[in-house]
């Protein structure tokens, strides 16, 4: 089974990422790397004479059934990046881990994820920021990436668990990765802020509110993911409604709604994704 191969290789010690992937290129599979002979392994760039031994005194499918059967009684669940759950974003980097081991569910809209990620030691305006952030792209659907450390990943997680979104407990290096880097400023001078203001400063985005995240994001949300389209709601009718006369200043809508600027401003992105209206400069809003 090549699962079983799979789960030996990595278990073999001394093969790390870029050994495994030599011996892939050279020998073309798990099954391979195991049933080769000790000059073909030795032929390998890299390869010392512990870890060729190593690999010779493995037996994969002993090894890698007893991972399996353990992996299984813990309730996990275990993919290469062979199987069609293999998430495809995850697939498309570099160094893609070759098996994954996962408890919980893997839908099609966590291919829409940010990451959020920060300082342990977190001031009170960041704490809170995370969390109304976090919040406020759960509410449209946004999967929160969070590395479930004590600060501001633990608010992320928190903000999207309120907003009955889905948080995944994962961080990976997103400039090596191709990803987008979002950074949200902080206080002038503060050695807290330090790391955000290097990474606007080679090119990050500066995050004021969840719209700036959105506009980057938004062609990959058609509809809000996960949330059912269904009718429109009072509020949603009444912002259409009073759109008809022509574009509206974010405050006007404030006070037609009656609801804190927060409130209408997630209002407002949930139509947004919906196709119901966009957002002009100045913080105008007009029919779609």
């Amino acid at each position: 089974m090549e699962l079983y191969f799979w789960l030996a290789l990595i278990k073999v010690p001394g093969v790390g990422p870029v050994l495994r992937r030599r011996l892939l290129d050279h020998l073309g599979s798990p099954q391979a790397i195991f049933e080769a002979k000790e000059e073909e392994l030795r032929a390998v760039e890299g390869i010392s004479s512990r870890v060729v031994r190593a690999i010779k005194a493995t037996d994969p499918l002993t090894v890698g059934e007893r991972i399996y059967r353990e992996a299984q009684g813990l309730g996990f669940r275990v993919f290469t990046l062979k199987d069609p759950q293999y998430p495809p974003n995850l697939r498309e980097i570099f160094d893609s881990p070759p098996v994954l081991f996962i408890k919980g569910e893997i839908l099609p809209q966590d291919s829409v994820a940010v990451a959020v990620v920060g300082s342990r030691r977190c001031s009170t305006y960041g704490r809170d920021f995370a969390r109304r952030l976090s919040g406020s792209l759960a509410e449209v659907g946004v999967t929160i990436v969070s590395g479930m450390a004590r600060g501001i990943d633990t608010e992320a997680h928190r903000g999207a668990l309120g907003a009955g979104g889905r948080t995944l407990i994962t961080a990976s290096l997103a400039l090596e990765q191709g990803r987008c880097v979002f950074a949200v400023p902080g206080l002038a001078g503060s050695w807290v802020s330090q790391g955000t203001h290097r990474l606007i400063r080679e090119g990050a985005k500066l995050v004021e509110r969840p719209e700036d995240i959105l506009e980057e994001i938004l062609p990959q949300l058609q509809a809000p993911v996960g949330k059912p389209q269904g009718g429109l709601s009072e509020q949603e009718l009444r912002v259409l409604e009073a759109l008809k006369e022509g574009p509206r200043h974010i405050d006007e809508i404030t006070r037609i709604l009656m609801k804190p600027v927060p409130e209408t401003l997630n209002l407002l992105t949930r139509m947004e994704l919906k196709g119901l209206l966009r957002q002009l400069p100045e913080r105008l809003y007009t029919l779609q």
